[in-house]
């Protein structure tokens, strides 16, 4: 069996969810093509599937942009599209997919207020498209193991578990951020990795691996889209800026 994203054709209409077929999924596949079933729903763009440790399969998903402002606090900017609120959410996730899950997308939104670490991260409704909870209990939705920067649009993600990788790299995930579109200042493309904690069974807070792909201007000269371990201990990083795939060893 494989997995394979089906990611939504839009930003954040509630079509994609009714469409034929439903989009905004990860579905399950037979090699031979048959046997096709959904098993996750409300997963806006899960551009890297990789299975964990633990045998159980994460994503990392590219969240909406331009979303309104969704707290009816003493702001009074419930509804409205808040450049500050934009530019740092909803955070981008990884998330843990098991037959059934429920991602929110486009009723529920990524909520990281009072979260330092960015993990576990539940969820808001959406003004425009849930905002009485109507289409979708948000309490209900599984919540995400690990947030990333809000526009890092994450393309490559890869345990590494089993790797040539040295010991300091060899159980948890690299996740590649190919950096924003829209977002001023821009979000800089990079490469993290997560440490997995085997106790919990869920990543832990990233820490930066490769960066400087970004000039202080907001310039690039290169955008990272996949990370993957390489059998001599290396990690090969292609960028489809500057044409090339990055050979990255060990200091020494």
């Amino acid at each position: 069996m494989r997995g394979e994203d089906v990611g939504s054709l839009t930003n954040d209409n509630p079509i994609d969810r009714t469409s034929t077929p439903e989009r905004a999924t990860i579905a399950q596949v037979g090699l031979d093509g048959t046997g096709n079933r959904t098993i996750a729903t409300g997963v806006r763009n899960g551009s890297g599937l990789s299975f964990a440790p633990d045998g159980t399969l994460f994503t990392a998903v590219n969240q909406a942009d331009n979303q309104p402002y969704p707290f009816r606090d003493e702001t009074g900017q419930y509804g409205r599209r808040v450049p500050s609120y934009i530019n740092e959410n909803p955070v981008d996730q990884v998330a843990r997919v098991t037959p059934g899950t429920e991602l929110g997308w486009p009723y529920c939104v990524p909520d990281t207020t009072g979260n330092t670490t960015l993990t576990d991260i539940g969820y808001v409704n959406q003004p425009a498209n849930n905002p009485d909870g109507a289409a979708l209990d948000c309490s209900t939705v599984d919540r995400t193991a690990l947030g990333l920067p809000a526009h890092s649009a994450p393309l490559g993600f890869a345990f590494t578990q089993g790797s040539a990788l040295p010991r300091s790299l060899a159980r948890g995930a690299l996740i590649t951020a190919h950096g924003s579109w829209n977002r001023q200042p821009p979000r800089e493309p990079y490469v993290v990795y997560s440490p997995w904690d085997n106790r919990n069974r869920t990543l832990t807070p990233s820490q930066p691996l490769v960066t400087g792909f970004q000039n202080p201007d907001g310039s690039r000269w290169g955008r990272s889209v996949d990370a993957i371990p390489g059998p001599d201990g290396a990690i090969y990083l292609s960028d489809d800026a500057a044409g090339l795939v990055h050979r990255l060893t060990p200091a020494g």
